[in-house]
């Protein structure tokens, strides 16, 4: 039978209301008590009883993430920011993954609000392309906060990158390297995070002086077989172009193996570059030029502005949080062309081998 705080009161004889008090480390109990009952607490096995906590605080102690996908590690390490914050607070955590899907979204939405969450932490899917959903969430007073993929919301808190700095971080670097003729990779455009991106993109290559015209953007999703289909898509035009930017780093990653599969030599035959630099970019040869930033950060800043929220929802501004982006150049696309494209096939020497 669980050990209970009549128990503990029972063997400090103490009252049960002087055990619960300095079990929630109630300032108006000496130091002395409090230590006393948690070493008691500690010796019999006590373990909090979370729906009496819950119906006495009004609070579960929970918190719900809603994930666009579980596949990869980038929202595993965001997950590691989130979970390392909350849990030094004493709040777990309740997952959920929209697996790209709008839908499933808005359900794990409903799921939730059912779970009486203390508040959510929301990366949307590909496909989310209205703001209604998150009504729901308003209308429940449940405090929430966006992350990485956001929606531009009035009254929500969100913390990501500044997408047209690394557009123009990405796009600066390759004119340096000599690449005018650029095919951009774009990701779903019928949700928000494909439209954002893909517009980031244009306002970038006009800071930096390249006029890309829409038949050098190829519609696609954020995966491998995308970059694929992609290079596939350029080939078929019977000649490369000087470079090729991507929307996501998975992208980058079909395109490097298709472009092995017909023998087209990155860097030297096609500059490429993924997004955000991950441990799979940095194990294949050539590396994938992208940008670096710290996703552990991303999901640890996010979990501390849900919390502020929860705690005192009147003082949180709902402002965007930008984390600080560093362009990583690797081997795609650190070769400069030495001539003209003749077609997909042609090969080049590496300069001074």
């Amino acid at each position: 039978m669980a050990v209970s705080i009549n128990d503990i009161a029972k063997a400090l004889n103490i009252s049960k209301s002087t055990v619960s008090r300095a079990l929630r480390d109630h300032p108006d109990l000496k130091k002395a008590t409090k230590q006393l009952v948690i070493a008691k607490a500690q010796e019999l096995g006590y373990e909090p009883n979370s729906i009496a906590k819950a119906l006495s605080t009004r609070q579960t102690f929970v918190i719900g993430v809603i994930l666009p996908h579980i596949r990869h590690t980038f929202f595993a390490e965001a997950l590691n920011g989130i979970e390392d914050y909350l849990r030094e607070k004493g709040f777990s955590l309740l997952i959920a993954s929209s697996n790209e899907d709008d839908e499933q979204e808005l359900q794990n939405i409903k799921n939730l609000i059912s779970k009486r969450v203390d508040g959510m932490l929301i990366s949307i899917s590909s496909q989310t392309n209205e703001h209604k959903r998150f009504e729901l969430i308003e209308k429940q007073k449940i405090p929430f906060v966006f992350f990485d993929r956001i929606i531009d919301h009035a009254t929500v808190p969100a913390v990501t990158v500044d997408h047209n700095e690394i557009n123009r971080l990405i796009l600066s670097h390759l004119k340096e390297s000599g690449a005018n003729d650029i095919v951009h990779l774009a990701g779903p455009l019928q949700g928000i995070v494909g439209k954002r991106r893909l517009e980031a993109f244009k306002t970038a290559a006009m800071a930096v002086g390249l006029d890309i015209t829409d038949n050098k953007i190829i519609k696609g999703n954020l995966s491998e077989n995308a970059g694929k289909r992609g290079l596939k898509s350029i080939m078929s035009n019977g000649s490369l172009p000087d470079a090729i930017s991507t929307s996501a780093s998975m992208q980058a990653l079909g395109i490097m193996q298709e472009a092995r599969q017909n023998n087209i030599h990155i860097p030297y035959d096609l500059l490429l570059t993924g997004y955000h630099v991950t441990p799979v970019t940095e194990l294949v040869y050539p590396r994938i030029t992208g940008v670096q930033f710290s996703i552990y950060d991303m999901g640890y800043m996010a979990a501390q502005l849900l919390l502020e929220q929860i705690s005192n929802s009147s003082s949180v501004r709902p402002e965007t949080i930008h984390i600080p982006v560093k362009l990583l150049i690797r081997e795609s696309s650190q070769t400069k062309k030495i001539e003209s494209n003749k077609g997909p096939h042609t090969e080049h020497v590496r300069a001074g081998m």
